[in-house]
């Protein structure tokens, strides 16, 4: 079954950085909601379609799948590919794409990938 103490302690020690990303994640979904509705329903609003890439840091595949998913999840913002480290994200409007190679759930997924480093050593 694979089982060790290491896991066992990871698996705890990540549970609350988990559920910080569970809540992360609703609330940028509702954000996201909110520009999007108001993109429709606003007349002088012409939104700005892009493809963004972007390099990330993150080390594990996991992260990497969580990290697209997020994305994809979140409305505007489609990941389009990921090849390696480089992520396509296609976003409805450059808004969605401020700051998407630096976002919230990067932090989040880089902190619970430096808990398993750290407890690994």
């Amino acid at each position: 079954m694979d089982y060790s103490w290491e896991k066992e302690r990871y698996f705890w020690r990540i549970v609350p950085l988990s559920g910080a990303y569970f809540w992360v994640l609703v609330k940028e979904i509702v954000k996201a909601n909110v520009c999007v509705l108001r993109m429709i329903l606003s007349p002088r609003l012409v939104p700005e379609p892009m493809l963004v890439y972007f390099k990330t840091d993150l080390k594990t595949n996991m992260a990497k799948v969580i990290l697209a998913n997020s994305i994809t999840l979140t409305p505007g913002t489609i990941t389009v590919s990921v090849e390696g480290d480089v992520f396509c994200v296609h976003c409805l409007d450059k808004e969605l794409a401020e700051g998407i190679e630096n976002s919230v759930f990067v932090q989040l997924l880089e902190r619970m990938e430096a808990l398993k480093r750290h407890g690994n050593h």
